[in-house]
């Protein structure tokens, strides 16, 4: 082997996050975007980018133009900020499902609804920990701010009952 002793070089891909899972699935069935909550909405727009700006421009396009197909929505990502970001995602995907082998009669998984909200409170639960502990340190030195903490509290509280079943 001519390359004996030569170092090897892994090539690393990022394993997608639940959230690039989200985006996947919202670009591909943009009429979900309406039956997610506010909460779920505002979630997904504060994540750092690229991943918040994408949902920030998905969400300003369902508002202006309705649910769209994704060859309508990929028009309009052209030259915005996430586009190379969002394409690679959707390649790395396409990727992953062309290297999976089907068994005979098998079609590829897609991500269905249910499975989307079952993500989505995972991140939400994770989202609103990360909230309650921000209330907290502010409840430190603001007492007024108790209220939203044990608000935060209890929706998550609430969430993580809802989770419980579903993944039992």
């Amino acid at each position: 082997d001519k390359y004996a002793g030569a170092p090897r070089f892994a090539v690393k891909r990022a394993v997608p996050t639940r959230t690039d899972h989200a985006l996947r699935a919202l670009l591909a069935h943009s009429d979900w975007w309406e039956q997610l909550s506010t909460e779920d909405h505002q979630m997904l727009c504060e994540r750092p980018a690229p991943l918040g700006p994408a949902f920030v421009w998905l969400d300003a396009q369902l508002h202006e133009h309705g649910p769209q197909p994704w060859v309508v929505l990929s028009a309009e990502l052209q030259g915005h900020e996430s586009q190379q970001y969002v394409l690679a995602q959707l390649a790395a995907a396409e990727e992953m499902a062309n290297a999976k082998v089907l068994q005979p009669d098998e079609q590829p998984a897609e991500l269905g609804f249910a499975e989307l909200r079952a993500m989505l409170n995972l991140e939400l639960s994770e989202w609103l920990k990360t909230q309650e502990n921000e209330a907290l340190k502010e409840f430190m030195t603001n007492p007024a701010a108790r209220e939203r903490y044990e608000a935060l509290q209890a929706r998550r509280k609430a969430l993580a009952a809802q989770i419980k079943p579903m993944s039992a």
